[in-house]
């Protein structure tokens, strides 16, 4: 194993998922997320829910 080669499997075994955190961390912390915001996106899961659940009914019966 060469010198290089270990600093690049640490840096892509480490580095990589720690960059990935940090870069969610900072769009979590600048994303508005209200009470308001949070219900229109219940409702809209609950709608894409109610049409696949509505396209199965058709397609099994």
């Amino acid at each position: 194993l060469t010198q290089p080669l270990l600093m690049a499997t640490l840096a892509l075994a480490f580095g990589l998922p720690a960059l990935g955190l940090v870069i969610s961390v900072v769009a979590m912390k600048f994303y508005k997320l209200d009470a308001k915001k949070m219900e229109e996106i219940q409702t809209g899961i609950a709608a894409i829910k109610e049409k696949a659940k509505q396209k199965g009914d058709s397609v099994a019966g």
